[in-house]
């Protein structure tokens, strides 16, 4: 954690020595100095050869560099905080104060000049040879071994389809292609070793190819040992050929294989440098020949891809899945009774342990052997079963699967580790919605500043980072293609929580038995509570108040219906998230926590405080009103002085407005949620120009029935910026119209791509307006966002559309003319009851790839069923429909399970 403790403290300096720089009083000659230390061990963390990133002593030396640059945050912090408590400029700092602040930034400047000096020792020694990468606890022992690992006493189970789909594609197919890879993909754990290795000594692979070569990279890339490794598993090393350099090795591999079909097997590819140094080994004759590459990395097997598809048209990347219940019930008994069948009285609590394995192969044989040498009573069973995988992670018996999925984290490049360790404030099995775990990645400073992008896009590429590595599984993609939702398996899980513990980086209180915190958790970093009932005790506050130099509290447990009293004395805070617990009104405690960068929290109304102004640093401001709130007709606004909050990126205030400024602006404001009417005024908009993202939400009382309709899109045009426009109409009645829907399109930002309607009631006839948006590519219309029975679209209309959602619409018959919806990909359709038939014109859409639908008629189902045949003899090409089918009911009755069906 040292990388990201470094990173945070930049930043803040940098606020420091900026052009906005806070008047503290302290020589700006000790800020800067502490900078440029801080700089110099920045670039040191940076260094990752294996010298560096598998040492003992770096890692040692990361420990110190932690431990130090978070006593000079705390330092820095805790001035900041002191300075805007004594109310900044108009009552300054004590000169004592300002010469006890000058003496702790020089006791923490020498601390980080004498661990600098380590590390250029460190550096030098490195330098003359007298550092070597010390991996012996890394990695298994098979890795950089010659041949395949030992074949697993358990049987392959799952595997049947994957093996006779690699048969099919290296042997059957393109037989004389000039050389064909398979890259395998997956988490680790999951088989891909497995997979190559069945492959691999099968006896129609032994047959059909002239050499077998299998070569295991290590996680240290030394190119010479695999080089040697290459050369071992052809049967051609002895200790001449050792003597030869690395030029000669690699000119007798290539003429080694030269003339021969050929299959090469590189396992455990865990970077592109490796495959590269290879690939132009190996002859690119048309013989047939395969490479088959096992990797958990996604742009390595991409890699793979674009460098050797010279004629095979075959290539795609090949992802191992779970297994499923079944296969995953067959594994583990195999793995804690052999031949012999589970006994009944164990079965039941046997099928909830190895579903609590999620898949996992690796987590199901290894909790079988730890049960094999267990006694196999029903009361122990039933414990493991209801404690989940945490508890079998836990034994000796886990030891190597500990270890393996640790080198996940261990490979991850430093800017990384922060991110993944974050993943355990949550927990285990938790869904996690992907804007909110940006939002605190954001707002933790841990992320590095790239030019021209902004934090939000560098999180997103982060989180991307880490699916792409096998880390974090996507459970839900966006209606724009992003990452929605996200989880980590419970295996996975399991080492992230021990690492964040381990690194300082998390504290967890899961029940009132963890309120008595372990010695040493006064130096945690972040608190994250997974029970609420825990601040009703006593011992909980104490221990606590304690904690003073957290810097994140997390309150994410489930929804505590009554209101709490809350620890909220962290004065470093960054971070706060109660919006799992019930306040009866805004806390004051709240408005001296000045270093807030994020925060979320319910309360039961009431207007917010003028002070929260005083949280200059805040970024993130999220109040919802607890569900018993009524809301009132006459509008309710935030207090002027947010409009002196210059560091706001995203502003969600349920049941309030913003008022008109006078002349203050929110330069950073890119997120504007849960706002009604009366903040859509020009003044408004005006104001926040760098807006992106903006969501209206209109409650409708009695006296709103018959008033005049609400005017949100006249002013839009001026938010030149805007992406995303909800607008959302609460108890909609009809009896009048409630929106006024402009004439002209121009009325709307230019660049919007993404329009969510709900509860409008606008007639049909208003969708050629909206069908003038040339570049919104994701439309959805839920709660009779329009009315009427029949909607034709017109030709060139919703040109740009790639993904559509209608819900709950009263809609009947649905007409498209020839050109409309060129560019649709995917048409989602729930609860429209009514609707009788899909337009054919469907049939000619060419990227149309999904269609969803949800309780719909079965004339509706049927007329997505013909679609398939109708685009293969229209298209004449290659263009397959998805079409997916979710009833709650059968026969008009209603059924407990869902039915669904697919074609392909």
């Amino acid at each position: 954690m040292a990388y990201a403790a470094v990173v945070s403290l930049m930043q803040v300096l940098e606020q420091l020595l900026g052009p906005d720089q806070v008047p503290i009083r302290c020589p700006k000659s000790q800020i800067k100095l502490l900078s440029d230390k801080v700089s110099s061990l920045k670039a040191f963390l940076n260094n990752e050869s294996p010298e560096y990133k598998w040492s003992k002593t770096k890692n040692s030396l990361e420990k110190e560099i932690r431990d130090a640059i978070w006593r000079a945050e705390d330092v820095v912090e805790s001035s900041l905080s002191s300075y805007f408590l004594s109310s900044g400029s108009e009552n300054p700092e004590d000169e004592s104060d300002t010469s006890v602040l000058s003496e702790d930034l020089q006791k923490v400047i020498q601390e980080v000049e004498s661990i600098t000096k380590k590390t250029v020792k460190f550096t030098d020694d490195v330098m003359r040879g007298r550092i070597f990468p010390d991996i012996t606890t890394m990695a298994p022992s098979y890795l950089g071994s010659s041949g395949p690992g030992p074949m697993s006493k358990n049987k392959i189970v799952g595997f049947d389809k994957y093996l006779e789909d690699l048969k099919h594609q290296l042997i059957e197919e393109n037989e004389m292609t000039t050389l064909g890879a398979l890259p395998i993909i997956g988490m680790s754990g999951i088989g891909k070793t497995a997979l190559a290795t069945c492959f691999y000594n099968d006896p129609l692979t032994m047959e059909h190819f002239d050499i077998r070569v299998w070569a295991a990279a290590s996680h240290v890339f030394y190119k010479r040992d695999i080089l040697l490794n290459l050369l071992d598993s052809m049967k051609v090393l002895d200790d001449e050929m050792r003597k030869k350099s690395d030029a000669q090795l690699e000119e007798h591999i290539t003429s080694n294989l030269k003339g021969k079909r050929y299959l090469i097997v590189l396992d455990n590819v865990s970077d592109t440098i490796t495959w590269m140094d290879f690939v132009t080994l190996f002859p690119f004759e048309k013989k047939g020949s395969k490479i088959i590459v096992t990797t958990t990395i996604r742009n390595v097997a991409e890699r793979v891809i674009k460098d050797t598809e010279v004629d095979y048209k075959c290539h795609k990347i090949h992802e191992i899945d779970f297994l499923n219940e079944s296969d995953s019930w067959h594994l583990f008994c195999e793995a804690v009774f052999a031949e012999e069948p589970c006994p009944p009285e164990l079965q039941k609590s046997g099928k909830k342990i190895a579903k609590n394995c999620g898949g996992l192969p690796l987590a199901i044989i290894t909790t079988g052997r730890h049960l094999a040498t267990s006694e196999k009573s029903p009361e122990y069973w039933k414990n493991v079963a209801e404690s989940g995988i945490s508890f079998i992670a836990d034994t000796e018996d886990a030891a190597g699967m500990r270890k393996q999925l640790s080198l996940g984290y261990k490979l991850l490049p430093q800017h990384l580790k922060a991110c993944f360790l974050s993943l355990a404030v949550f927990s285990q099995n938790y869904e996690m919605p992907a804007p909110k775990l940006i939002k605190f990645w954001v707002s933790e400073g841990f992320l590095e500043p790239m030019k021209d992008q902004t934090f939000e896009a560098v999180a997103e590429h982060c989180l991307k980072e880490l699916v792409d590595r096998s880390l974090i599984l996507v459970r839900k993609m966006s209606s724009s293609a992003g990452i929605k939702t996200c989880t980590v398996h419970s295996a996975m899980w399991t080492v992230c929580s021990k690492k964040a513990k381990k690194n300082k980086f998390l504290c967890v209180i899961k029940k009132s038995a963890d309120c008595s915190f372990p010695e040493g958790a006064n130096s945690q970093r972040r608190l994250s509570i997974l029970n609420n009932v825990v601040f009703g005790i006593r011992d909980a506050h104490d221990s606590m108040d304690s904690l003073s130099t957290v810097r994140s509290l997390l309150c994410v447990g489930p929804h505590h219906p009554y209101p709490s009293r809350v620890c909220l004395g962290f004065k470093l805070l960054r971070i706060l998230d109660t919006l799992t617990i019930r306040f009866y009104k805004f806390p004051d405690e709240i408005l001296v926590l000045f270093m807030l960068r994020y925060l979320a929290l319910t309360h039961s109304g009431g207007e917010l405080p003028a002070g929260l102004s005083k949280l200059r640093n805040l970024q993130f401001l999220i109040v919802r009103l607890h569900e018993s709130v009524k809301f009132s007709a006459a509008p309710s606004y935030l207090p002027m002085e947010i409009w002196t909050m210059k560091e706001l990126r995203h502003l969600q205030v349920m049941g309030s407005d913003l008022p008109d400024p006078d002349r203050d602006e929110l330069p950073n404001l890119h997120t504007l949620l849960d706002v009604s009417p009366y903040s859509c005024t020009k003044k408004v908009f005006k104001n926040i120009t760098k807006l992106r993202k903006l969501g209206i939400r209109i409650v409708l009382t009695h006296q709103d029935d018959a008033g005049e309709p609400f005017h949100p899109f006249d002013h839009l045009y001026v938010l030149h910026n805007l992406e995303s426009l909800k607008c959302v109409v609460v108890n909609p009645t009809f009896e009048s119209q409630v929106i006024y829907l402009p004439n002209s399109v121009s009325f709307f930002p230019n660049w919007l791509k993404k329009l969510t309607l709900s509860g409008c009631g606008f007639p049909w006839e208003d969708m050629r307006k909206i069908a003038q948006l040339q570049y919104v590519e994701v439309l959805k219309l839920r709660t009779h966002a329009f009315r009427g029975r029949m909607w034709t679209t017109e030709n060139e209309g919703l040109r740009n559309i790639q993904y559509l959602l209608l819900e709950d619409l009263d809609l009947v018959q649905w007409r498209a003319k020839d050109k409309a919806f060129k560019k649709l990909k995917h048409v989602c359709i729930r609860h429209c009851y009514n609707l009788e038939v899909l337009p054919s014109r469907f049939a000619w859409t060419e990227d149309l790839a999904l269609i969803e639908l949800f309780d719909c008629k079965p004339s509706t189902v049927d007329s997505a069923k013909k679609l398939e045949g109708k685009r293969l003899s229209i298209l004449r090409k290659n263009h397959p429909v998805k079409v997916k089918g979710y009833f709650s009911w059968q026969d008009e009755k209603p059924i407990r399970p869902s039915q669904e069906f697919s074609i392909i």
